[in-house]
């Protein structure tokens, strides 16, 4: 492809524009001069210069460029502030802009990308911060000096110096921070809102062809239609001086390039700037652009490793491989303008070269050869950008000028040093219209360039100009895909690919303290008190450094001391994922590219700037010496020892390649013998994604076989790291990002890269292939607010750019590796742009955004490849990764977005491919996304790697709700004094067929009850205080149990009806409700058997009515029909008259009640598969919560078949189309229309018209989904209430798909009003729905070979709810039917009811604005689609148990009536059943059971397991795991609690550690802790306990050990009183990680401990804050543990404590008791807390503490004192 050129312009010294340029060069004036001592000075900066090296005084600088703020539209103050190279090249992009024709905010903006050639920048002084910063370092050599010379008036001279300093180093101010290449590029894009993207090129000397080189590839690919390719010099400073220097490549006089006696180059400054055009003025889209000249081709090529003749051969091959491409002989050029700049060894090379390639061409005069460098001086990264300008102008005004060389400082005329054919010097040659010319771009960094540049009249104008690539991108522009072939890292915690991975999947922190071997931020704050109010953290993610082994990274011990360790970094990532992709032997050579993003901010030019700036220091201080009247001598002194004591790498030969990136991609290259393309790329936090862009594009042009990318950071330096945290960047708490809290990022380091290849060729090779990236978006910003702050519409366009590329729907991606810096602003941005590109999905299938800088920080310029290697990790394991944090922002959670807390399973559907997306977004505006897609896998492949893996999906977060299942408990009413006497009362019985009535009665007449037995009506003349009802009871089969039922809950109701008023006055238990049932004495658990299923639906409707009649006793009592009638008539009394609240008994012998175990399904349950032959069909499910769970299956191959009542609406029908506020406009509309039509119409009447509309509309819509996701589901209307429509829909499923395999039983009604309101035939409609009609289903499928039988149930079935009796009858009526089919059906199938918490996006509890806000006031806990979906399929492909129920263990302690608070006596609430255990698990967490109770005194036990108890595995000492003191504190506290029932903990006194409790062999340990009342009153109380074990061996119990002992006060339960305690953060202290964040030999702690958010420490205070306990880790026996003390936030209160001595003295100390302890009030759930300790005494290995916990807000919650901490070692 050949490029136009519209416009340019540069800024050289002398020449500020393209006229003044042109002058220059026809003059040939040098624009050298000597340079200003405060810029350069060999006896300041080195004054030890080695002999034999020029002492150039002298230089081509701009001096203090200045430009129009108000020509670039910026606020002046900013301009001032910039660095001067930046007002250079900003003013000259702008210039070269407008010589286009490209106007700024013009609409060419979109298709306008900016390629910025450059390595450095270099200090400014007028901006440099680094001077202020470093401020220390300088002053402390300086120090001891003065202290040792001049030790009389050092303090004076130190105050002098400072007040010299302050007047001249620049202040710490944001405006003059960020300047770097890539921001640069930035700029000019929000000025001229440019929008095509940018990168900053780095390929050292030879940067502008390399440039040019990107830009054409982009025009030719159609990534852009107008290219902007600049170039910057470095400012010159002593450190590229003496960069030159070291390498004897810089003179002492003007430059003679291509002289045989050239000293060496001299340094110029000057930026240069091209505009390149591909179509877009044929296009019209630049009206006023005219052509200036051509670009044909460029080409480059990489020095080979070895060789004399290397240089030669790589300028020759570049030379000829230019002209090939261009088309043209090379003896068609007219000239050669080389960037050559007096350098004598490298341009023997070069011109022995060009001589080689157009030696041969008959000229007369040989081929002139035009230099810049003569009069410019030697411009670095810009010099060839100046050469191509240079021929262009020359080949636009149709000649070429050149002066003669400057005379030989030996004396006579300049001898040039060229072979013969090429001339250098004075020429005035005439050039024909269509001349062609070549420019030369080599020199020093290790590849060479040629480009063929040509006139404006060498081609003409196309007659139809190239199509413009837009957002619409055909399936033939897509590129091929790329194949990663290769991984490799080194990252915070992890040294390799394999470590990262287990890493991220263990949710591993790996970020930590800043360590001192960086630099000491401890000095750096006590030094200065400007910088103690700017440093608010320490936090930070080092990596560890490899050792430098000379063998292992081929280079000398000299080399290594001297290379800067991001080099190695890249060498050993690179090792890696070469090695991972097979080695290098399948390619060749040659075709093989290196490219490595990196910050142009590097760890080896700063050491070597800061020699710089030491130099300027210790200047500073000899002039203030000599103004203070010193002698030379001691001038000369302390100037000396300072310099001898300063420590820090000095100048050599490494320094001109520690200001450059190349460096990184070029040791790769090295290493490897690689010889293709080597190039650094800079885009700020992308620019490994631009590494990848640019390897992409090389394997797309095919211009080689295999790609080496690599994204590497090492820049923890104070600068970087002051910069943010003055920018408001760094998260002075480590909060990780997107979460609530979140306050900004903690740097890190490392290297990450991998190996691409086109997939064909991987394939066809046979390499493995981790992943596939199927398009690449880039964007720039383009105008907005600033370039620092993130733009919602740049990201979405890369996104929008990359989905485009890769053909897919945003529906399509499941996973997204998020940029995720953690700002505030940052987050919301992304969380906006993800919502709007990705937002359009099905709920079902949430996108799962997460983030790797949770784990390991922010790798800047390595971020993006991270991101990458885990993405492709993920796609190829089939996971989907955790992030870290546990309390997502709102703003995420409540769109379509999920942030995953736990690794999950990624299975997807057959045909389906796992799909993902990787952003990184960079400081000045630059955006990028890629996709990756798992490698193509053969199907047989894809299902053995699939099976096996859990077909539910774990839901992103941790799931809210818990899976529960029902078992029945022996609770004994002993010998309780009955509190609730029936005498006096007058009873009526609803009586049973067979007698039961007249035992019953009799036995109530005995206890002085007025016995009534009604018959079809209740007695109006005897209201009743309680009604027995016997309908149910006794032996019935299953012939008509749905009209038994529905008959037996309308007389229940019609029963109740009258007497409801009085029953709501009663006073508690004055009143009751009693259903007497015959399920079988397990409450229908196991399937009625003989007894009569109908009495289920009364047990249901009694749950309900005790939500609406708190005080009355409402209660379903279960026998075996075949009990004998005194004893059924003996227990029904006696529960009358106990009083107790509990809602269900069986009797079965004995008395048993429901308790609910917490039973999360394992990894041996058994398991059903959802296989693609599965026909499932699915009840109710046109819409709400089935509908959800019908497309989960679905999308798990099952064919589904869903039925509903709701017809399918015309597909042309007018409403469908509508949005929610245009529907709304509709039914209005509607109702005034039928209004019209029919004046009778009621209002109730019309509003179903509406409803039944908008279920019409939902319906569709949800099909739709189905459609476009090709899901295997379809909809047929049938009302599975009628068994006839029933069997004829099965006959057509099987006939069509199969056998049907599984049935889901979700159809419902309900109306929710109060019992006394219930109308018959709704009742009847809502137990039809569930009862009959689940007997028509499982009547239907008798012969199908079913395997599981779904019921969806309702908590309210499970618990009753207010106004809703009659849906809790029908849900109890429908299990009961579930379990009694499970229990006679022999196919091996299971049945299950899963009674379900509301849903809170889907279902009834959203569509009933009543039940809505009766869940709400009740405290009904809604979870996610997501997580339903995710217990849902559990269910369904595992478990055996016959009813489930999924709701929040919260509800067991908050709901009405249920758990401990159903069973009471007279002393309060029972705790534990007969067998001791708890009734709620949770309400006792360390109580298993209760050996021994009596009056003030109470044993019990506790096995402890590191198997199921997380509390005691993740908690070890020399790799034991150890009872932490705080939990044996809290063990010693729940037996003194259970001691005096109604009352909890207040304090602790005198808790002693005896015996540390361990689990050797990690085998379980039984302790038995013992609680006895020493003093008991109205309001307190005081317990004494203790914990023991015994000791045992060989089987024999020796002796019991006393573990823990303590006394305590109790107070009665919730009579907590609120105190205030404020705790301030420590002012000008960093906060910092705390010390056991990571384990500390010997202690171990896991993530349970690891709630230290930061710390402080000065003197003997320690302030930190604690993140809220993950309270619901504790155990697997309960999720909601209430406990007495608080013993995960008293440890981490411990840590915090103990990092006094952790940080301080770098020992570790573990507790042995305190004094006491005083609780506040509760800590909410959820809740943080600060912590101030104080160091009270210190007798070593002891050391004592008191501490406060308060809460955020200022209220005391803990309050310690005494505590006795002692210091260990790795041996004790």
């Amino acid at each position: 492809m050949v490029a136009r050129v519209i416009g340019w312009s540069a800024w050289l010294p002398g020449a500020r524009g393209e006229q003044a340029l042109r002058e220059r060069l026809r003059s040939g004036e040098p624009s050298f001069e000597r340079l200003p001592e405060l810029r350069w000075s060999w006896e300041v900066f080195e004054p030890e210069m080695p002999p034999g090296h020029a002492r150039c005084e002298r230089g081509a600088t701009l001096g203090e460029p200045e430009v129009d703020w108000r020509s670039l539209k910026l606020p002046p103050l900013s301009v001032a502030r910039m660095h001067a190279m930046e007002k250079v090249a900003l003013e000259v992009m702008a210039s070269a802009l407008r010589d286009a024709g490209v106007e700024p905010r013009g609409p060419m903006g979109e298709r306008v990308r900016v390629y910025l050639a450059a390595t450095t920048l270099g200090p400014d002084p007028r901006t440099d911060h680094g001077r202020r910063i470093r401020r220390h370092e300088l002053a402390r050599p300086v120090a001891e000096a003065l202290r040792a010379h001049a030790p009389e008036r050092a303090e004076e001279v130190s105050d002098y110096v400072d007040s010299l300093f302050n007047l001249l180093a620049p202040p710490v101010e944001p405006d003059s921070m960020m300047s770097s290449a890539s921001i640069l590029a930035g700029r000019i894009c929000n000025l001229w809102d440019l929008r095509g993207g940018h990168v900053a090129i780095d390929g050292s000397t030879a940067s502008s062809l390399a440039a040019i080189e990107a830009a054409m590839e982009d025009l030719a690919d159609g990534a852009c239609d107008v290219a902007l390719v600049a170039a910057v010099s470095p400012m010159l400073t002593p450190s590229g001086m003496l960069a030159l220097a070291h390498r004897g490549l810089l003179g002492a006089d003007s430059p003679r390039p291509f002289a045989a006696d050239s000293q060496g180059a001299l340094l110029g400054e000057g930026a240069v700037a091209l505009v390149l055009d591909r179509g877009a003025v044929e296009r019209g889209a630049v009206p006023d652009a005219r052509t200036r000249g051509w670009i044909e081709a460029v080409a480059g090529a990489t020095l080979p490793r070895r060789g004399r003749r290397r240089l030669r051969d790589a300028v020759a091959h570049a030379c000829s491989a230019a002209f090939e491409l261009a088309g043209v002989p090379a003896e068609e050029a007219a000239f050669v303008a080389s960037r050559a700049s007096g350098m004598a060894s490298v341009e023997r090379d070069e011109g022995a070269a060009l001589a080689d390639v157009f030696g041969s061409a008959a000229r007369e005069g040989g081929l002139p050869l035009a230099c810049h460098a003569a009069i410019f001086g030697h411009l670095g990264p810009a010099s060839g950008l100046a050469a191509t300008l240079d021929a262009l102008m020359a080949l636009e005004a149709g000649s070429l000028h050149a002066p003669p060389l400057s005379p030989s400082p030996l004396g006579g005329a300049a001898r040039e040093d060229l072979p013969p054919g090429l001339r250098v010097g004075a020429t005035d040659l005439a050039l024909p219209p269509d001349a062609r010319a070549g420019v030369s771009d080599a020199g020093l960094a290790g590849r060479a360039y040629h480009a063929v540049v040509s006139a404006p009249g060498a081609h003409p104008s196309p007659s139809q100009p190239p199509p413009s690539t837009g957002p619409r991108i055909e399936a033939a522009d897509r590129p091929e895909p790329l194949a990663i072939t290769g991984l490799g890292l080194v990252a915070p915690g992890a040294d390799d690919v394999d470590a990262f991975w287990q890493n991220v999947l263990q949710r591993v922190e790996s970020i930590g303290d800043l360590p001192a071997s960086r630099w000491d931020v401890d000095s750096f704050i006590g030094a200065s008190e400007e910088l103690g109010a700017i440093l608010k953290t320490r936090l930070a993610a080092p990596v560890k450094l490899p050792e430098p082994d000379p063998a292992r990274f081929r280079l000398s011990p000299a080399a290594l001391g001297e290379v800067d360790p991001a080099v190695l970094l890249s060498m050993v990532s690179a090792e890696q994922a070469i090695e991972d992709a097979g080695g290098v032997e399948g390619w060749s050579r040659s075709r093989v590219a290196v490219t490595a993003g990196q910050l142009s901010l590097r760890w080896a030019e700063a050491e070597l700037e800061k020699r710089a700036l030491f130099a300027g220091h210790v200047a500073l201080v000899a002039q203030a010496m000599r103004e203070s009247d010193f002698d030379e001598a001691q001038v000369q002194a302390v100037v000396g020892a300072a310099r001898a004591a300063f420590s820090g790498p000095r100048y050599g030969g490494h320094a001109l390649g520690a200001r450059t990136s190349l460096e990184c991609a070029a040791h790769v290259a090295r290493f490897w013998g690689l010889t293709g393309p080597v190039l650094s790329v800079d885009a700020a936090c992308a620019s490994s994604m631009a590494a990848i862009e640019r390897s992409a594009r090389k394997l797309a042009r095919r211009e080689v076989d295999a790609a080496v990318a690599i994204g590497v950071a090492f820049n923890l330096l104070p600068e970087y790291y002051i910069v943010l945290s003055i920018l408001g960047a760094l998260s002075p708490r480590g909060a990780p990002p997107f979460h609530l809290g979140a306050d900004g990022f903690v740097p890190g380091e490392g290297a990450a890269a991998v190996v691409l290849e086109r997939l064909s060729d991987a394939q066809a090779r046979g390499a493995r292939v981790h992943a596939v990236i199927r398009g690449i978006g880039v964007s720039s910003d383009g105008a907005g607010l600033s370039i620092f702050a993130p733009n919602s519409e740049g990201e979405q366009r890369a996104i929008r750019r990359a989905l485009a590329l890769g053909g897919w729907s945003p529906r399509e991606v499941d996973l997204v590796e998020a940029h995720g810096t953690g700002t505030r602003l940052g987050d919301e941005t992304e969380i906006h742009s993800y919502a709007a590109t990705y937002g359009d999905r099905d709920p079902t299938t949430p996108l799962t955004v997460g983030t790797v800088k949770s784990q390991v920080g922010h790798l800047s310029s390595a971020a993006g490849m991270v991101g990458i290697v885990k993405t492709a990790l993920a796609v190829r394991e089939g996971v989907l990764p955790p992030t870290l944090g546990e309390d997502p922002s709102p703003e995420l959670m409540a769109g379509p977005l999920r942030l995953p807390a736990h690794a999950r399973g990624w299975v997807m559907p057959e045909g389906k491919m796992r799909r993902a997306g990787v952003s990184a977004f960079g400081l000045g505006g630059i955006n990028y996304h890629v996709l990756l897609e798992e490698a193509p896998t053969p199907a047989a492949d894809r299902s053995e790697r699939a099976r096996g893996l859990p077909q539910a999906r774990l839901p992103a977060r941790d799931p809210l709700a818990d899976r529960f299942e029902v078992e029945l408990t022996s609770v004994s009413l002993g010998a309780r004094t009955p509190r609730a006497p029936v005498a006096g009362h007058t009873v009526w019985i609803l009586p049973d067929d067979g007698g039961l009535w007249r035992a019953v009665g009799a036995a109530l007449e005995q206890r002085h009850a007025r016995v009534v037995v009604l018959g079809s009506e209740p007695d109006a003349a005897s209201p009743a205080d309680g009604i027995v009802d016997l309908s149910t009871f006794g032996v019935r089969g299953p012939e008509g149990l749905h009209q038994r039922a529905s008959e037996a809950t309308r007389r229940a109701l019609r029963t109740l009806r009258p007497v409801y008023e009085r029953f709501t006055r009663a006073r508690p238990a004055g009143a009751f409700y009693v259903a007497v049932t015959s399920l079988g004495g397990d409450l229908g658990l196991g399937g009625a058997g003989e007894g009569d299923l109908a009495g289920a639906a009364l047990l249901g409707l009694a749950k309900g009515l005790k939500q609406e009649l708190p005080a009355s006793l409402c209660r379903g009592v279960d026998f075996d029909p075949h009990e004998d009638p005194e004893t059924v008539a003996e227990v029904v009394v006696r529960e009358l008259e106990d009083g107790n609240d509990q809602l269900e008994v069986a009797w079965a012998g004995r008395r048993l009640v429901p308790r609910l175990r917490r039973l999360p399904l394992g990894e041996d349950a058994p398991r059903r598969a959802v296989e693609p032959d599965d026909v499932v069909v699915v009840s109710g499910g046109g819409r709400g919560v089935v509908f959800e769970c019908a497309t989960a299956l679905a999308r798990l191959g099952a064919r589904v078949v869903v039925t509903g009542r709701t017809p399918l609406p015309a597909a042309d029908a007018p409403f469908l189309q509508l949005d929610d506020e245009a529907f709304e406009a509709f039914g209005r509309e509607h109702m005034l229309a039928r209004r019209r039509e029919d004046p009778s119409a009621s209002p109730r009447r019309l509003r179903a018209e509406i409803a039944a509309l908008e279920k019409q509309r939902e319906l569709h819509e949800n099909l739709q989904r189905a459609v476009a996701d090709d899901l295997p589901l379809e909809y047929a209307e049938c009302d599975v209430t009628d068994r006839g429509a029933v069997d004829a829909l099965f006959a057509d499923v099987r006939a069509r798909l199969g056998p049907i395999t599984g049935l889901a039983h979700g159809a419902m009604v309900q109306w929710s009003t109060l019992a006394s309101r219930k109308e018959p035939a709704k009742v009847d409609a809502t137990l039809a729905v569930k009862g009959a009609a689940l007997a028509n289903l499982l009547d239907a499928t008798r012969e199908d070979p079913l395997k599981i039988v779904l019921g969806f149930g309702s908590g309210a079935g499970r618990f009753g709810n207010r106004g809703q009796a009659d849906y809790c009858a029908a849900n109890a009526l429908m299990a009961a039917m579930i379990a009694s089919a499970g229990r006679v059906d022999r196919r091996g199938a299971r049945f299950v009811t899963v009674d379900w918490t509301a849903w809170d996006s889907v279902g009834a509890a959203v569509e009933d604005p009543d039940l809505k806000e009766l869940l709400r006031s009740t405290g009904i806990t809604s979870i996610s689609v997501e997580e339903g979906l995710y217990w849902f399929l559990r269910e369904w492909t595992a478990g055996a148990s016959s009813e489930v129920v999924v709701f929040e263990e919260r509800m067991l302690h908050d709901w009405p009536f249920l758990g401990r608070q159903a069973e009471h006596d007279e002393s309060g609430a029972l705790e534990v059943d007969d067998l001791g255990r708890p009734f709620v698990e949770g309400a006792w967490p360390l109580v298993d059971q209760v050996l021994e109770r009596e009056p003030g005194r109470v044993v019990i036990e506790r096995r402890l397991e590191a198997e199921r108890d997380a509390f005691i595995e993740q908690h070890r000492l020399h790799g034991v795991p150890i009872l932490p003191a705080t939990f044996g504190c809290e063990l010693l506290a729940e037996v003194a609690a259970l001691c005096v029932p109604g009352m909890e903990v207040e304090a602790a006194y005198d808790v002693r550690i005896q015996t540390p409790a361990k689990l050797f062999r990690e085998r379980p340990l039984v302790l038995r802790a013992r609680a006895v009342v020493e003093a008991d009153g109205a309001q307190d109380a005081l317990v004494r306990s203790e914990s023991r074990s015994r000791l045992t061996l060989h089987g024999r119990h020796l002796e019991e050990r006393v573990h823990h002992a303590a006394r305590f006060r109790l107070r009665l339960r919730g009579s907590a009183v609120v105190e205030p305690r404020v705790i301030e953060e420590l002012e000008g202290t960093a906060k910092a990680r705390s010390f056991f964040h990571m384990a500390r030999a010997p202690v171990t702690l896991g993530p349970l401990y690891s709630r230290g958010e930061w710390i402080q420490v000065r003197d003997r205070v320690i302030v930190g804050r604690i993140r809220a306990p993950r309270q619901r880790d504790v155990s697997d026996r309960t999720s909601f543990p209430l406990f007495q003390v608080d013993p995960l936030m008293m440890d981490t209160a411990f840590q915090i404590a103990a990092n006094w001595d952790g940080l301080g003295q770098g020992c570790v100390s573990i507790p042995y008791g305190l004094e006491r302890l005083r609780m506040g009030r509760p800590r909410r759930r959820g809740e943080g807390a600060r912590v101030r300790a104080e160091v009270t005494r210190v007798d070593d290995p002891d050391v004592y503490y008191d501490i406060d916990v308060a809460s955020d807000d200022g209220e005391l919650l803990m309050e310690i004192r005494g505590l006795h901490l002692r210091r260990i070692t790795e041996g004790e």
